[in-house]
Order: C-alpha cells, then structure tokens, then sequence
C-alpha cells in the first residue's frame, strides 16, 4: 500500500512541475554569454581547453573555482550565484550575522552568504575529499571542517559514488567518514541562518537533536530528501514558521523497479 500512495503522491507532483525547456545552441551560448564575464571557457570549442579546475567569474561579481566546465559545478553556480536561490535566506540577516552551511559541497552558498554579510562568521561542513579542496579555494574566509552532519557522532560509511554534489550517508558507501551530531556542530550562543543539505542526513540530525538546541537558531533553510511534508512538519513542530522554496523532481530507473520517481529536492525556509 505504502508504494502505491508514494506513487501517487510522486505523479501528483509531476503534474505542477514545468517540462524542462530545452535550449539550441545558440540559445545556450547566448545565456552563458550573459551569466559569466569569461564565457569562452564554457562554451563550444573553448571549453575543451577546461576541461579541469578553473576559476569561473560572473558578470554579477561572483568568482568561483569548479572542477572542470563540464562538471555538476555549473548547474550549482547557476542556481545558487546565478539565479540567486538562497537569496530569501539571506535577506535581512545584519553584516555581521553568524551562519552555518552544512553540506557545503564547493561552496557556493558560503560565496553568497559572504556577499550578503560582509562580516559575517561563516562555518561550513563538507566531507567529501574534492569538494573540500574547492570549497578551501572558495571560502577562505570562513571556518571549514572537513567533517559530515549526521544524527550520532562517529565514524560513518558514505558513498561517493554519485555525481559530487549528491554524495550521502550509506550503509553501502565504501569511504569512511567522521560525522558530527547537529547539537555538536551548532556551538554559537546564537546562529542567526543555518542551510542544512546533507543528502538525506537531515531526517537523523534533526530527529536525534535535542529540540532546545533550535532555540538558539534563528532560521533554517534546508533541502529535505524524503517523501511527503515531513521537513516541514518538523520545522513547524520545532517553532519555526515554515514554507516550502522551491520542488524538483528526479526520475529514473532502478534494478529492482523498472520505473521510479523519487522527489529528492524539497527546500524548506523557516522562520522564527
């Protein structure tokens, strides 16, 4: 019953959900042209020149490091530098607020954060070994721990089989990793945002957290990977005033299943 309700639930979402809209050629040289001052290095032919890590500059100010033009990394930079999709985060914290990025992957929203809070101190987590080296290249600025939020403290098995950006906690990942509990990573009096995206973590982090420590936590924005309004509830039930930012979709197949859609990418903004 459970999988024919998450079937549902799944193809009731795909109804709101726009098709991807896709660009010719020109089309595509033309945005990327407009996003980044040193557009060669993204575009036919010139790119094949950078193929490996490059510092990408945007026309909106933005510099960033990336693992190569053809990588994951733009579609990050796009979203996050680009179209500014943790810009409502961000709005209204003081110069000098304290903020925690939590699965910091290269480390584009520490770029933002800084920008937006020039002053700010700025923690951020990242386990996975090549992120951690662009993030240390992205964010000198702020206080990096190659480390991975998790329910319990610890060692723990990750998988870095995935694309770089989507790395998570796993009985079957071949990598060990040390973890932090959420109420040992939060240590500020008081931490004005924390992002928190750590590939399906959350559900552990925040059910195992002594709920007082979010008292200290003025808002939280963070992508949840389960079925269902679960983040949300729970943010609610914490105190916080919640509403979902944005909702994506993946599909695709696996062994067991020959067709599976899964909402992995559900971004919730709360407030106290």
């Amino acid at each position: 019953m459970q999988y024919f309700v998450q079937r549902w639930y799944t193809a009731w979402q795909m109804a709101s959900v726009p098709p991807k809209q896709n660009l010719s050629k020109w089309q595509h040289f033309l945005q990327r042209r407009r996003m980044f001052r040193n557009w060669y290095k993204v575009v036919f032919p010139f790119n094949r020149l950078f193929n490996h890590q490059t510092k990408l500059v945007l026309r909106n100010g933005y510099e960033v490091w990336v693992r190569s033009v053809f990588s994951g990394d733009l579609t990050t930079v796009e979203g996050v530098l680009h179209q500014d999709e943790y810009g409502e985060a961000l709005k209204g914290l003081p110069p000098d607020a304290v903020i925690y990025d939590l699965g910091a992957n290269i480390g584009t929203f520490s770029i933002a954060a800084k920008k937006a809070c020039p002053h700010a101190r700025i923690v951020a987590y990242e386990p996975e070994a090549q992120n951690f080296v662009l993030l240390q290249k992205n964010a000198p600025f702020a206080e990096l721990h190659q480390e991975a939020v998790a329910g319990v403290s610890g060692h723990i098995s990750f998988d870095a089989s995935s694309h770089p950006y989507a790395h998570r906690i796993s009985k079957e990942g071949t990598t060990t990793l040390v973890a932090r509990a959420l109420g040992d990573v939060l240590a500020d009096a008081h931490i004005h945002l924390a992002k928190i995206d750590i590939e399906g973590a959350e559900h552990d982090a925040l059910e195992l957290a002594d709920p007082a420590l979010f008292a200290r936590v003025g808002r939280i924005i963070m992508e949840t990977h389960h079925l269902g309004t679960w983040g949300k509830e729970k943010l609610e039930a914490l105190g916080y005033t919640a509403r979902w930012c944005y909702r994506l979709l993946w599909m695709g197949q696996t062994q067991t299943q020959w067709y599976t859609a899964r909402e992995f990418s559900l971004c919730v903004l709360s407030s106290r």
